[in-house]
């Protein structure tokens, strides 16, 4: 009952559990024991792999979102709650409301394991399936609205009184550092995760060197991984100073995500889009997404 109440409504909740159990079965076998790993990739069904990473992101974004809301929530009680002092006198209502946040996030907390250990290890095993065309723009959103979130706007989500929490926003810094680590690990896909965070207009310049001296605080880097970051933050600054001079004409940018279009493709009904965004559409629906025809 506690973890169905997790969730907003039943409907999340029996979409999500299912979901988590086959993760934890991958997490527990085909990226654990080389036996399974192998006979996987002898017998991989791209389409299919591809719709779980896909749907793996998703629900860690959602899990991301709802945590990062509850923290939201006892953060403004417990603010509201201070007096001249520093010192908090909680209502019993207020109270309720914070351990019953508080138990929540502990539950929503076992999901968002398993799904960011799925992520980090899909990351470093199957980087060509995480950058591929459907699903890298998908990733990089998540990854920037983490950092945005927690580098930025770190004190929306402070609990003064941790008691009964089993959560810590460094927790998610250390995902997204784990996520970048293994995706850099082979040298090519740097460039490409430079092109993503740098063409993505909710990246705020050195955001990727905030994680890591925050990290660094709480000695969850390692040096030389800071230096590896550090490199690569240097590379999307540079490109972001140079796209600056660069106005891109309407007639080049996707229609629904308004980005330039890096392998423009025609559709039946003759509009121009970038394949990347068709394809991430056809993964899950397999109707043309302007006039809803097969």
């Amino acid at each position: 009952n506690s973890l169905t109440n997790s969730f907003n409504n039943d409907e999340i909740y029996n979409k999500m559990y299912p979901m988590s159990l086959l993760t934890n079965i991958f997490n527990l076998t085909i990226y654990n024991v080389d036996e399974f790993k192998y006979y996987f990739d002898s017998k991989i069904n791209i389409k299919y792999f591809k719709e779980l990473v896909y749907d793996n992101i998703n629900n860690f974004q959602y899990v991301v979102d709802e945590i990062l809301k509850l923290l939201n929530d006892i953060n403004k009680i417990e603010s509201s709650n201070l007096d001249l002092e520093g010192s908090d006198k909680l209502s019993d209502e207020d109270s309720y409301a914070i351990e019953e946040s508080k138990e929540s996030i502990n539950n929503l907390n076992i999901y968002l394991h398993v799904f960011s250990t799925f992520i980090v290890k899909t990351c470093k095993i199957y980087t060509n399936i995480i950058l591929c065309d459907e699903i890298k723009h998908c990733l990089n959103n998540i990854i920037v609205l983490i950092i945005n979130n927690l580098t930025h706007h770190q004190k929306k989500y402070k609990v003064i009184d941790k008691t009964n929490l089993n959560f810590s926003p460094i927790d998610l810094l250390f995902t997204i550092k784990s996520c970048l680590l293994n995706l850099i690990y082979d040298r090519k896909n740097e460039d490409t995760l430079v092109l993503l965070f740098s063409e993505n207009n909710s990246y705020t310049k050195n955001s990727i060197t905030r994680i890591s001296n925050i990290l660094t605080k709480k000695n969850k880097i390692k040096t030389m991984e800071y230096n590896y970051l550090s490199f690569l933050d240097t590379k999307i600054t540079n490109k972001l100073c140079n796209n600056k001079d660069i106005d891109i004409p309407d007639d080049l940018c996707d229609p629904i995500m308004d980005t330039l279009m890096e392998n423009p493709i025609m559709l039946p009904n003759n509009i121009i889009i970038d394949y990347g965004t068709i394809s991430r559409h056809l993964l899950t629906n397999e109707s043309n997404p302007f006039n809803r025809e097969p």
